[in-house]
């Protein structure tokens, strides 16, 4: 399978079994098969990975808007928009 770095741009013939092999020039790791097991490129392992990400965030935003409304101690206030502060920093 021919693979290319996303990294460095480094292009080679890869052979081996692992599903993010490390590339030979930066030493960087490069994804072979999505989540689905189909072969994919750097590039689209990177957009799938940050998609994912963003929906992790986004359910942890709804969960920390739902304790927000509810009747809990003023500290917990606080920490709970630190929390929503950085995950809309994110998003």
């Amino acid at each position: 399978m021919r693979l290319t770095c996303n990294k460095c741009g480094y292009d080679w013939e890869y052979k081996g079994k692992l599903l993010r092999p490390t590339c030979p020039s930066c030493k960087s790791t490069v994804n072979t098969k999505n989540r689905t097991g189909e072969p994919i490129s750097e590039p689209q392992a990177l957009i799938d990975e940050a998609t994912h990400l963003i929906g992790v965030a986004a359910q942890r935003l709804t969960v920390l808007n739902e304790l927000h409304n509810k009747i809990v101690p003023e500290h917990i206030h606080s920490k709970i928009d630190e929390l929503r502060n950085d995950i809309k920093k994110i998003l």
